[in-house]
C-alpha cells in the first residue's frame, strides 16, 4: 500500500504538471513573473510597489526577467519590454498587464534576448531592438510598431552581441550600436547601411546619448570601463574611476584616443 502511495504521488506531482507544461500551462507561476525575479510597478511616486508581470494571454508567461524597457512617444500608457529569452512584451494600461507581440513573419523570434529598445523620436511607429537571436546580434528595425521586424545588422561572429542601440535625437536617421565585439556600428541612413565608428579593447555592454547634446555619449565596457566623448564619437577619453564630476566636466579631448580598426 506503501509504494501505491509513493507512485501515485509521484504521477500527481511530477507527471500532471509536466503534461500541463506540454499544453502550455505554468502551473508554477503567479502572473507569470520568473522566479526569482520581480518586476513591479509604483503608481505613487515609489512609494509602494506591487508586481507587474501578468501576462492577458493563459498559458504565455510573462517573463519577469526585464532587460529593456520604453514608454512609447506618442503614448505614454504604452509601455514596451524586452525580455531575456521571451522576446517582445507591449502593454496598453501602464504596465498593468502584458501581452507579446508576435510577429508573424519571423523577423522577431519569440525566444529573442531583447537587450535594448530605441524609438524614432518623430515617427513613433519605427522601433530598433538591440537583440540576440539564432546564436548572433542583431540589430532589428520595424516600421509598423513593432506588428513585423527585419533585420539591418548582424555582428560579424556566433555568439557576439548587439547590447545597445540609440538613436540621435538630433538626426533620427543616424542610429548608434554598441557591440560585444567591442565596436560603436553607426548607421546615417535609418539601418540600410553601418559602417564601424570605433573599436575598443573589449566588448561593449552600455551606450548612452545626451537628449539634449547628441555629441555627448558615454560607453560602459563588459570590465565596467566608462568612456565619454563631446564631438559625437571622433575622439574618446576615458573617465577614471576615481574622477568626481568637476574632474570629468574638465576632462581635455582627446585625452586618450582610440582609432578605428580594420573589420576582417
Amino acid at each position: 500500500i506503501g509504494i501505491i502511495i509513493i507512485l501515485a504521488g509521484i504521477v500527481f506531482f511530477v507527471g500532471i504538471p509536466f503534461v500541463l507544461r506540454l499544453a502550455g500551462v505554468d502551473v508554477f507561476s503567479s502572473g507569470g513573473s520568473s522566479a526569482g525575479v520581480a518586476f513591479l510597478r509604483s503608481d505613487n511616486g515609489g512609494e509602494t510597489w506591487n508586481s507587474a508581470a501578468l501576462s492577458e494571454e493563459p498559458g504565455v508567461p510573462f517573463s519577469g526577467d526585464v532587460q529593456a524597457l520604453v514608454v512609447h512617444p506618442a503614448n505614454p500608457g504604452v509601455l514596451i519590454a524586452g525580455t531575456n529569452g521571451s522576446g517582445l512584451w507591449r502593454s496598453e494600461n501602464q504596465g498593468l498587464s502584458w501581452r507579446r507581440m508576435v510577429d508573424r513573419t519571423g523577423g522577431l523570434a519569440v525566444n529573442a534576448v531583447v537587450y535594448a529598445i530605441a524609438v524614432h523620436p518623430i515617427e513613433s511607429r519605427i522601433l530598433y531592438l538591440a537583440a540576440f537571436q539564432q546564436n548572433r546580434g542583431r540589430v532589428l528595425k520595424s516600421e509598423n510598431n513593432g506588428e513585423t521586424f527585419r533585420e539591418v545588422y548582424a555582428t560579424t561572429a556566433d555568439r557576439a552581441s548587439v547590447s545597445d542601440i540609440a538613436v540621435d535625437a538630433g538626426d533620427p536617421d543616424r542610429v548608434m550600436t554598441a557591440t560585444g565585439q567591442g565596436g560603436i556600428i553607426e548607421s546615417r541612413n535609418g539601418g540600410v547601411s553601418w559602417r564601424p565608428q570605433r573599436w575598443f579593447g573589449e566588448g561593449l555592454q552600455g551606450l548612452w546619448v545626451n537628449p539634449q547634446d547628441s555629441g555627448e555619449r558615454y560607453l560602459m565596457t563588459v570590465s565596467a570601463n566608462l568612456w565619454k566623448t563631446v564631438d559625437g564619437g571622433v575622439n574618446w577619453a576615458d573617465i577614471p574611476e576615481s574622477a568626481s564630476r568637476g574632474v570629468v566636466q574638465g576632462i581635455r579631448y582627446p585625452r586618450r584616443v582610440i582609432h578605428p580598426e580594420p573589420v576582417c
